[in-house]
């Protein structure tokens, strides 16, 4: 996406934003696949905003979204960066068939991986926040959470679909999938459920050097099992470097949960299945691309998981 003389005409009429100049040098984080383009944009003012073209079709979406973090942001999750409203009061503006968003840019210092996964700190600011989205989550009104979103249906249908188009891969999955069976889905539906944000793992925050300046990518978030967040950064840091899932990191994360009391004990006690079961999501991920080197990978990281509980049990202080 380019901007022209008449493009700032048009986004200073729509959001009270005059853009100086455009800045293709500037870095925009987090997964470009959340929208069709998007631009940093230097404003007269010096503030840096970051303009996103959205798919028309993803607009109900995108504006839920929007909402949600507004209302965190009102809420005092100060690490939460919403979108500026248009002068109408949406949250996009949708002209001759583009549909564009405004956000501030927000800059950091990119975590070297896979050192990442073993800093303490990293871990104990993303259970910090984790705690903070909790207690900001109280106050969203119930017309933006949306329906619960079940772990178990979400499995039954990728099974489904593995079934119809890549059977070779059941045998493989099928010692998680006894696991889950035996002791998660017994217990699923009757375990707390919170507000999430939905893809929570570490290069969906931007970083100061010491610290978390934001968090980005919410397109996943609302209702779901109160440890949704919980188990994919556990797994994530584990996908980064095995040895990490006994480490530093995920140690100071699970301290700090445990400290604030964030998880139940009955969350607590199939948060090992939990990861489980969150990595088949990623699965499903690797197989609508068709990225058949990152299946064979998760494939092989759910056998270490499995292979290892023991020793990840004693690590994170899991009961059977």
């Amino acid at each position: 996406m380019t901007t022209h003389p008449t493009d700032h005409d048009l986004i200073a009429s729509l959001w009270g934003i005059r853009p100086r100049r455009s800045c293709p040098d500037l870095s925009v984080a987090g997964s470009p696949e959340r929208t069709l383009s998007r631009l940093v944009l230097e404003a007269e003012d010096d503030s840096l905003w970051v303009l996103e073209e959205i798919a028309p079709a993803t607009f109900p979406q995108k504006e839920r979204q929007a909402e949600i973090l507004h209302q965190l942001h009102r809420a005092a999750l100060g690490l939460v960066h919403p979108f500026l409203r248009v002068r109408n009061g949406s949250w996009a503006a949708c002209t001759n068939g583009h549909c564009r968003m405004l956000r501030p840019f927000v800059d950091g210092v990119s975590p070297v991986r896979p050192d990442y996964a073993f800093d303490a700190w990293r871990g104990e600011a993303m259970g910090t926040f984790l705690v903070t989205l909790r207690q900001s989550s109280h106050s969203l009104s119930p017309e933006v959470l949306g329906p619960h979103f079940s772990l178990e249906i979400f499995i039954e249908d990728l099974l489904g679909r593995i079934r119809r188009h890549d059977p070779a891969l059941l045998p493989a999955l099928h010692p998680a999938l006894q696991r889950l069976d035996e002791h998660l889905f017994p217990v699923l539906a009757n375990l707390p459920s919170a507000f999430c944000h939905g893809d929570f793992h570490p290069l969906n925050v931007i970083w100061s050097q010491e610290a978390v300046r934001s968090v980005i990518d919410w397109e996943f978030c609302g209702l779901k099992t109160e440890a949704y967040d919980a188990a994919l950064l556990m797994g994530c840091i584990g996908m980064e470097d095995p040895r990490a899932l006994t480490g530093p990191f995920i140690s100071s994360f699970i301290a700090g949960l445990r400290r604030e009391g964030l998880l139940s004990p009955a969350s607590r006690s199939v948060l090992f299945e939990l990861v489980l079961a969150v990595r088949l999501l990623w699965l499903s991920e690797w197989l609508r691309g068709r990225d058949m080197e990152m299946v064979r990978l998760e494939l092989d990281y759910l056998d270490l998981l499995l292979a290892n509980e023991s020793l990840i049990r004693e690590a994170w202080e899991l009961t059977r």
